[in-house]
């Protein structure tokens, strides 16, 4: 809840400066990076299994294809809670994540965009046991212990701020695991605060002069 209401601060805070939107085009380039923060979509149980907010980073490049829609490629590290359920048991591990995504980025509004992407998400390192209501040998894994995980990412980005070639931009996204296990939760709920540099923008076409 406290990050929650540390990110409708922000957008009240740069809100209350003028900006100047940016205009997608054809051959521009941006990228982003900024603070991530995450967390497993689970109600919680009476045996007190839970999930919390994680904190992580992003890099998010994007590649304009017209004035309406751009190439979108993305990479994130943060750690991620998995909730295995079995007959109102729980088990809840945490693992670090390395994670890919590609798709498009379509322009609703020169703030406001959204995209769709395909991820695949990388654990390393030991999982940790946060909670676990199973006795010693039942043998219950969650996706924490796999290697890869894929599914997809449905963004929502909005354009804060901005001054030349900078913008602060807050990003929300769901992300839906396709390679859950029975009875788990998997899915998640991330909010991005980071800031977009302007890379580049496509070359003009130089007009030849005839030579007479």
């Amino acid at each position: 809840m406290r990050v929650i209401i540390s990110i409708l601060l922000l957008i009240l805070l740069f809100n209350s400066s003028k900006s100047f939107a940016y205009e997608p085009k054809a051959g521009n380039i941006t990228a982003t990076l900024g603070a991530l923060t995450t967390r497993t979509i689970f109600d919680g149980s009476t045996s007190g299994a839970d999930t919390g907010y994680l904190g992580g980073f992003g890099l998010i490049a994007v590649g304009d294809v017209s004035g309406v829609g751009s190439l979108e490629l993305s990479a994130f590290y943060t750690k991620k809670e998995f909730v295995r359920d079995r007959d109102a048991m729980f088990l809840v591990t945490r693992s670090q994540v390395a994670q890919v995504n590609m798709g498009y980025r379509w322009w609703l509004t020169s703030y406001l965009s959204a995209s769709l992407t395909f991820y695949s998400a990388y654990s390393f390192g030991s999982p940790e046991i946060v909670h676990n209501d199973f006795p010693d040998g039942e043998g219950v894994t969650t996706s924490a212990d796999d290697t890869t995980e894929y599914g997809f990412d449905i963004s929502s980005q909005y354009e804060m701020w901005s001054s030349g070639r900078y913008a602060v931009v807050l990003d929300g996204r769901y992300s839906y695991s396709v390679t859950a296990k029975q009875n788990e939760y998997a899915n998640s709920y991330a909010f991005l605060v980071g800031v977009r540099y302007f890379i580049q923008e496509k070359a003009p076409k130089k007009t030849r002069t005839p030579n007479f």
